[in-house]
């Protein structure tokens, strides 16, 4: 083979409606994607873009959270989640990126006001001292030292809760 012709993978029967294999793919590839149905138009879509819309909207007003738009629809909030953030039905306008994340933040804000001391097993201090006292491995004895679960540690340890601290 010549040096300067690039060398192609040939597809055995194909040859003649293909130059290679990377073209019979692409071809294949624009037309799933052409062929396959978006939104409502979809075998198995449970909403309509209507219904999309005022998830958005009334999830952006603050009127409504995930967990009480999935039951209100009949999805799951991991869909309502993905609705909102525009991973699926993303040709429909929705909620800007900004948008969303000053509604997240606020509702972080939010529900971390609303856990009271009356509620909390753990103190400031209790957290300080669970961040000091962590080696790895000894997760379980913190939990039981603290009276909570091991996941619980974990998520302090990582600043998935208490990340104000």
């Amino acid at each position: 083979m010549d040096e300067q012709t690039p060398q192609r993978r040939h597809i055995a029967g194909l040859t003649g409606q293909f130059d290679s294999l990377e073209a019979y793919m692409e071809f294949h590839k624009k037309g799933r994607q052409e062929r396959t149905p978006r939104g409502e138009k979809h075998a198995n879509a449970k909403l309509t873009e209507a219904h999309v819309l005022e998830i958005r909207r009334s999830y952006a007003a603050g009127e409504k959270d995930g967990p009480s738009l999935s039951k209100e629809y009949g999805v799951s909030p991991a869909s309502i989640d993905n609705i909102v953030n525009g991973t699926t039905w993303g040709h429909v306008d929705g909620i800007s990126q900004e948008q969303l994340t000053t509604i997240k933040q606020a509702r972080r804000l939010e529900s971390q006001a609303k856990a009271t001391d009356a509620t909390r097993k753990l103190t400031e201090s209790d957290v300080r001292a669970i961040r000091a006292e962590y080696v790895k491995g000894n997760g379980k004895a913190l939990a039981a030292k603290y009276g909570v679960k091991q996941p619980t540690i974990s998520n302090i340890i990582t600043r998935k809760i208490w990340n104000h601290i």
